[in-house]
Order: structure tokens, then C-alpha cells, then sequence
């Protein structure tokens, strides 16, 4: 017996050689199985991952301002003014945001205006805003922090919830617009906007 014979007579090649074709993998329906419940999937995911990325320009915002007003009393404590061209958190770029000095006007590397009261807006426009906008305000003689939140009045105009305009989260007043209607709440425990 040659080798080639051995080989072919043993019962794991004779095995081998005894399936037929197809009868490994997947089947057709098994596949688009598959493909389906992918797709049920990412349905549920992608507005979850899009209102996350919402919320993260929104908290980079807040947070710009209140580096801003952080930064600004630094600047007048070491003596070197409150211009808002001399905070370097100013002149950060932000995701979907800008920021506004207090007059409103856009700033920039000349901008001189005072920087306790610093906004951030998500749209030149007030009709086509998506997302909220913030102002802050700080009382240098009295320490008092005074922060506003503005929804967005586009059609489709995302509403955070909990955390940015809600004032049951906040440790200052909070003056809240929604469709040319201001509330202010009196402060409440809590380290949110």
C-alpha cells in the first residue's frame, strides 16, 4: 500500500471527503437573521450616541464660561484688568457654540469689555437655535454668581432636560426662557447649571 493509498483509506480523511458541499457556514436565512438584529440595534443606538454628543457641547460650554469667569478673577486679583481679551478661555473654540461678551458682540483677541458677564450661543440667529444657550454673570464686590439658560426655539430644537435649564439641579438662581416666558428660580442645593 503507497502512502497516498494510507492516507486515503484512514477513517478521518474518508470523513473529510464524505461531506458534501454547503453542509458548513451559514445559510442564507440565518445571515439575514443577523443583519436584522444589527440593525434593530443600531436603530436603538444612534439617537442615544446623538444626544450624547448634544449634551457633551453643551457641558464643554458651561464649562467655557465658567473658566471664563474662573480666569477673570484671577486676571483681577493679579492686577492685570478684566478685559475679556486678556482671558485665555475666551478665545476657546467650542463645538456648535460661541461666545459673547456681555454687550452681546462676539469676541475676540480686541475684545475689551468686562469679563464677569460672559454668554455662550449656539446660533447667530435666535430663530434656527438648536441648543441651549448659557450667560453667567459674577459680582466681584458681592461673589454672587448669576447664571441664565436660554432653550432653543428652532423647530426640532433639542431639549437636554435634567442638568442644563432645570433649576431643581442648580446652586444659584436660574432665570429660564422658553418662548419669550422668564422664570426665575431661587437657588437650590446642587453643583449643576
Amino acid at each position: 500500500m503507497t502512502l497516498l493509498q494510507a492516507y486515503l483509506a484512514s477513517p478521518r480523511t474518508r470523513r473529510t471527503l464524505a461531506k458534501r458541499r454547503g453542509e458548513g457556514g451559514f445559510s442564507l436565512i440565518e445571515l439575514v437573521v443577523v443583519v436584522a438584529i444589527l440593525a434593530i440595534l443600531a436603530a436603538v443606538a444612534l439617537p442615544n450616541f446623538l444626544s450624547v454628543s448634544k449634551d457633551a457641547q453643551i457641558a464643554a460650554a458651561k464649562n467655557t464660561l465658567a473658566t471664563v469667569v474662573k480666569e477673570c478673577t484671577a486676571q483681577d486679583v493679579k492686577g492685570n484688568g478684566t478685559e475679556l481679551d486678556t482671558v485665555q478661555a475666551a478665545q476657546a473654540s467650542l463645538n456648535g457654540y460661541k461666545i459673547y461678551d456681555g454687550t452681546p458682540s462676539l469676541v475676540t483677541t480686541s475684545s475689551t469689555t468686562n469679563c464677569y458677564t460672559v454668554s455662550a450661543k449656539n446660533h447667530a440667529t435666535i430663530s434656527s437655535a438648536t441648543l441651549p444657550d448659557f450667560k453667567i454673570s459674577f459680582n466681584p464686590t458681592t461673589g454672587q454668581t448669576s447664571k441664565q439658560c436660554t432653550l432653543g426655539t428652532a423647530t426640532g430644537a433639542y431639549n437636554p432636560g435634567i442638568g442644563s435649564c432645570d433649576p431643581s439641579k442648580n446652586g444659584d438662581p436660574v432665570s429660564t426662557t422658553v418662548n419669550g416666558t422668564t422664570t426665575t428660580t431661587a437657588a437650590v442645593a446642587g453643583t449643576a447649571w
